[in-house]
């Protein structure tokens, strides 16, 4: 069998942080759920598996309606099957939706948070068994393999097909163990809920989102395509599908002495990304969003800090066959060309400010120097807690993952890079 296997798709959103003159309508989930159709007609597949989230919200109803009838309809005329379970976001809304459609050609698994088996038959003879379990509210806090009864094993291959929280004890999402999946029945897992895609093993796969939405959600994105052999053999491949990617571009500006030099990097950079994606196999891409990380260390710091916006920030890169590069966002993380060694064996203040950095750098900190960090990260869980944070603590943050010590640390090294870049400076105006 050949089976097409996606979810996420979030019809009703498209892909964010993308310039206005980029017509969203063209790049939105409603339109890659309609190539999704071409590509499983165009590869002749038995089945498509989707593993919840097809729908973005309830609010959605009526905009997903129109493209996913369309599409199912043409599914139907090439005798493509279709199982779906649902997610969290459309936990009620997709069974709505199906129900409403009357295919006979779409399953819907699972409803209630009950498991339930599909088989797919041909010629008369069982040749998979679709095991699936849906969300039956937007949170589920409960391991929903606790419910999970394999069957009576009748040789048939069995696809298991659920939305969850992979190997994340006490999420609301339906928290699944990877251990549990490996030791259960199903040939092969198809998970939903997290959009960057995973392969754990050969057998447990997060297919991610068909469309890449965010920069969050970087990399290589389209369905797999599982095709089952004989004697419990499969093999299993993604197939880019997805018109935008976002990628994190790190480029070395060490000894740049111009912002021309800087520029020239970044483009050079970029193209360069760009032109190896394309080798590699972007499918039907048309937009490469990139963010920059500068790195390395120019006597430019300072200036650079100050003008990332206009470094090339929001500006189109041509350079590839068929798709363009843009730059979303710059930042730097570039130091001043100093040798802290030697800065640390004078006593003076740039000599005080180096002997931190190298601290910091090597983990090796002084009672004061540790001192100084504990009061950073006091003062960060004061900030933390404020009334301007208590938002992000009450949608599932803390203070404590908004002030991790690593964070604290980083930001202290920033900040005395920038302040020894000006005693340094203001010794050279004297």
């Amino acid at each position: 069998m050949k089976i097409l296997c996606s979810g996420d798709l979030h019809v009703g959103r498209g892909p964010s942080r993308l310039p206005d003159a980029i017509d969203a309508k063209a790049l939105s989930c409603g339109e890659c759920w309609g190539s999704l159709v071409d590509l499983a007609l165009s590869e002749k597949v038995d089945l498509l598996a989707l593993s919840g989230d097809i729908v973005d919200q309830a609010n959605k109803y009526y905009e997903a309606t129109g493209p996913l009838e369309r599409g199912l309809r043409r599914l139907a005329e090439a005798a493509i099957q279709v199982v779906a379970v649902a997610g969290n976001h459309d936990h009620d809304v997709l069974p709505r939706l199906i129900a409403d459609l009357d295919s006979d050609n779409v399953k819907f698994l699972g409803a209630g948070g009950r498991w339930e088996r599909h088989t797919i038959v041909k010629e008369g003879v069982p040749v998979l068994h679709v095991d699936g379990w849906s969300f039956p509210s937007a949170i589920y806090r409960d391991d929903p393999l606790r419910g999970y009864a394999s069957g009576d094993g009748d040789g048939v291959p069995v696809l298991g097909l659920l939305h969850a929280d992979l190997d994340q004890p006490g999420s609301p999402y339906a928290p699944v163990r990877l251990p549990d999946l490996q030791r259960l029945p199903p040939s092969f897992w198809l998970l939903g809920h997290v959009h960057v895609p995973g392969l754990y093993g050969n057998r447990v796969l997060y297919p991610g989102s068909p469309q890449a939405m965010d920069p969050g959600e970087s990399g290589p994105h389209g369905p797999w395509l599982l095709e089952l052999h004989g004697h419990g053999r499969h093999e299993i491949r993604q197939l880019p599908l997805s018109l935008v990617r976002y990628e994190v571009i790190e480029v070395d500006v060490t000894g740049a002495t111009d912002e021309l030099h800087v520029d020239s990097a970044v483009r050079n950079a970029v193209v360069s990304k760009l032109r190896e994606i394309e080798i590699e196999g972007c499918g039907p891409l048309k937009y490469l969003s990139c963010r920059i990380l500068l790195v390395g260390r120019t006597a430019l710091h300072r200036k650079l800090l100050s003008r990332t916006d206009r470094i090339g920030s929001g500006s189109s890169i041509p350079g590839g066959s068929t798709a363009s590069a843009l730059i979303e966002r710059i930042s730097v993380a570039t130091r001043p060309p100093v040798d802290l060694n030697d800065l640390a064996r004078v006593a003076d203040a740039p000599g005080t400010i180096a002997r931190l950095l190298l601290a910091l750098e090597s983990g090796e900190l002084d009672a004061e120097q540790e001192k100084l960090v504990r009061q950073a990260e006091r003062r960060a869980r004061e900030v933390a807690n404020s009334k301007a944070f208590s938002a992000l603590s009450d949608s599932g943050g803390s203070s404590d993952s908004l002030v991790a010590s690593g964070e604290i640390i980083d930001i202290l090294k920033d900040q005395s890079y920038l302040l020894l870049d000006e005693l340094l400076a203001s010794k050279e105006r004297v």
